[in-house]
């Protein structure tokens, strides 16, 4: 009987690792790590070719957030954004929170539900630390590729 448990728990882990590695795969590259950890997925930075593109970001929090809603401590945000460089605006599509053992707590899509399909930018980028840095990496990929 406890080995039946024990194996049904691991093709239970083992589904679900394969089934988000078919789903989502990411390149994850450091942007800042210290006081402050944060990465970015590489592969999406690399195919951006206009000033409007979205971005995965991982950032770990220390120490871990609350959230109402959220019944565990969050230590990890994945978060989805779409930037229009162009205008100096970002929105927000979907951010995924994490414990510290990297199970999902909770997960919300902001995606535009209007028929149009167009991306709302709702927040303006000033002084962002976290923009500053994504766009000195692009400006480097761009810059190799002239």
């Amino acid at each position: 009987m406890k080995n039946n448990i024990l194996f049904l728990v691991f093709l239970a882990v083992l589904i679900g690792s394969t089934s988000f590695a078919q789903s989502e795969n990411h390149k994850w590259k450091v942007l800042f790590s210290g006081a402050k950890n944060v990465w970015y997925d590489g592969t999406q930075l690399d195919t951006v070719s206009s000033s409007r593109f979205d971005l995965w970001i991982i950032e770990l929090h220390k120490p871990a957030l609350t959230l109402d809603g959220v019944a565990k401590k969050i230590t990890r945000t994945k978060t989805l954004y779409s930037v229009d460089r162009e205008i100096g605006k970002y929105g927000l599509k979907k951010v995924v929170y994490y414990n510290n053992v990297s199970t999902e707590l909770a997960r919300y899509s902001y995606e535009s539900d209007d028929s149009t399909g167009t991306t709302k930018y709702y927040f303006p980028i000033i002084n962002s630390e976290l923009f500053d840095g994504i766009f000195k990496e692009l400006d480097k990929k761009t810059a190799g590729k002239k």
